[in-house]
């Protein structure tokens, strides 16, 4: 089930969120993803909460903000994914978090995934992802295998993970997952001009290591983040958002997502993709992911029809 992640910075009301889930259905998805946010107190802690120190996952905010947004799921016929996000205070990526004492870290976040695990299996969330970009820890073998042994048995759904793209090859427990998951923001060209053969030459190669590392493992890929900013360098950095240094252009984008449909639109070996790029926030910045009422609408709509029809 192809879909989006609904990108939730921030504290989006309601009737935000479910105008979103009108416009990823709209657009032909089939499944969101909704990030839950983790916090830590500075990059080197070991603690982490979801708001409020002594809160679980069910009784934070966030818990019951999506509590109440979860009937609109099935009445759209949308999946329900789940991402955490670790955010450490005083950090801006948390690819660097590296805790003083690991192993309390590692007891402390198994302890709050597990809650999240539960509360997703009883709200019948159909993918977990044990980890997002937290690149210096995923290096770790031992303690991951560990957390997903106590997800698995709480958890009935798809588990996967969230490396940056230059790491799913270095990850050394993908044995317990489920797919190969990676945040796909693989780079496709270096003109702002490249055609989108061009860029499709880009993610041809991409796609013989991804193909040959997903056969030697013997599991399927799953992009749990792809997207394309609107800007100048969406093709050489789509993992982009300094929006204040890059120049408005709304073609690229498209390019860069035809290029994405030649190769994947009928490849059954990428089991699922979610486009970073689905705002409960009303006034989104122009240069933003978002591809409604930009070239890059039309495409999507055919690349999410195409993968329906396979």
């Amino acid at each position: 089930m192809d879909g989006f992640l609904l990108t939730q910075w921030g504290r989006w009301t309601h009737e935000e969120a479910l105008a979103a889930l009108d416009q990823a259905a709209a657009m032909g998805a089939r499944h969101v993803s909704i990030l839950a946010h983790l916090s830590m107190p500075g990059w080197s802690a070991s603690t982490m909460h979801w708001g409020n120190p002594n809160d679980s996952f069910e009784a934070s905010y966030q818990g019951q903000r999506l509590a109440r947004l979860l009937p609109a799921f099935g009445e759209r016929k949308l999946e329900l994914g789940l991402v955490p996000v670790v955010q450490a205070q005083g950090l801006n990526s948390r690819q660097w978090v590296w805790p003083g004492d690991r192993r309390a870290w590692f007891r402390a976040y198994a302890d709050r995934l597990v809650e999240l695990a539960r509360w997703g299996e009883s709200a019948g969330a159909k993918e977990l992802v044990v980890a997002s970009e937290l690149t210096l820890l995923l290096a770790m073998r031992a303690p991951w295998v560990e957390v997903v042994t106590r997800l698995r048995r709480v958890f009935h759904g798809h588990l996967t993970v969230s490396p940056v793209f230059p790491q799913y090859p270095w990850v050394r427990w993908w044995d317990c997952l489920d797919s190969i998951g990676v945040s796909a923001y693989f780079p496709l060209a270096l003109s702002q001009n490249a055609s989108a053969n061009a860029m499709e030459r880009g993610w041809r190669v991409h796609r013989v290591h991804l193909i040959a590392f997903s056969r030697l493992h013997s599991k399927p890929l799953t992009f749990v983040e792809v997207g394309y900013p609107c800007t100048h360098v969406a093709a050489s950095r789509p993992w982009d958002f300094a929006w204040a240094k890059r120049t408005l252009d709304l073609d690229q984008p498209a390019r860069c997502w035809e290029a994405f449909r030649r190769v994947w639109a009928h490849d059954d070996t990428l089991r699922s993709f979610r486009i970073w790029g689905l705002s409960a926030q009303p006034n989104v910045e122009p240069k933003a992911f978002e591809p409604w009422h930009k070239p890059s609408e039309a495409v999507v709509r055919r690349l999410f029809a195409e993968r329906q029809q396979r």
